[in-house]
C-alpha cells in the first residue's frame, strides 16, 4: 500500500516525461537546471525501457528529497512546488509528454529565451523521439488521460511533428 504524507512537492515530478533539446531527458518542464537532466536519448542505444526505468528512479529520488525537506533549489523556487498530501512515489504511468526538443522558428521575438541567451543546443533527433514515444505506448507507460505538450521553437514547422503526435 502506498503511503501518503503532507509535504512540499510537485505533480510534474511525479508524472511528466520531458524531451529537451540536444536529446536531453528531464522530468520537469519548468527548469533548465543541469541537475534535472537525467540522461540523453542517444545514451540508451535504443533501449528505452531502461530509460523509462531511469526516469522513474529519478522521479522517486526527487520525491524522497521533497519528503525529507531537502528539495533542490529549482523546486523550492517554483510555483508548482506546493504543500499538500502527496503519495510518496511517482505515478506508475506518465500523464504528460512534453516535446520541448525543437527550437527552429521563423520568428525573432525579443522575449525569446534562445535569442536572449544565445542558446547553442541543437534540435533533438526526431527518430529517437519517435522511438521513445512508441516504446512508451508499447510498454503501457502512459495513463488514460495522457496528453502531449508541444513546446520549444515553432512546433508546427517541425517536419516530423505529425509522426510524433500520431
Amino acid at each position: 500500500m502506498d503511503s501518503n504524507s503532507t509535504y512540499y512537492s510537485c505533480k510534474e515530478i511525479r508524472n511528466l516525461f520531458n524531451i529537451h533539446r540536444s536529446n536531453k531527458v528531464t522530468t520537469c518542464s519548468f527548469t533548465n537546471d543541469e541537475n534535472y537532466i537525467i540522461s540523453k536519448l542517444d545514451n540508451y542505444d535504443g533501449n528505452f525501457e531502461k530509460l523509462i526505468e531511469d526516469v522513474k528512479n529519478f522521479q522517486n529520488n526527487v520525491i524522497k528529497l521533497h519528503k525529507e525537506g531537502k528539495a533542490p533549489k529549482a523546486c523550492q523556487n517554483c510555483s508548482m512546488f506546493v504543500k499538500k498530501n502527496w503519495i510518496d512515489k511517482a505515478n506508475d504511468k506518465f500523464t504528460s509528454l512534453v516535446l520541448n526538443h525543437y527550437k527552429t522558428c521563423n520568428l525573432k521575438c525579443k522575449h525569446c529565451y534562445h535569442l536572449k541567451h544565445h542558446d547553442t543546443e541543437k534540435d533533438s533527433d526526431n527518430k529517437l523521439v519517435l522511438e521513445l514515444i512508441k516504446t512508451l505506448v508499447r510498454k503501457n507507460s502512459i495513463s488514460d488521460d495522457f496528453y502531449i505538450n508541444l513546446c520549444g521553437g515553432e512546433p508546427s514547422i517541425n517536419k516530423f511533428i505529425d509522426e510524433e503526435i500520431n
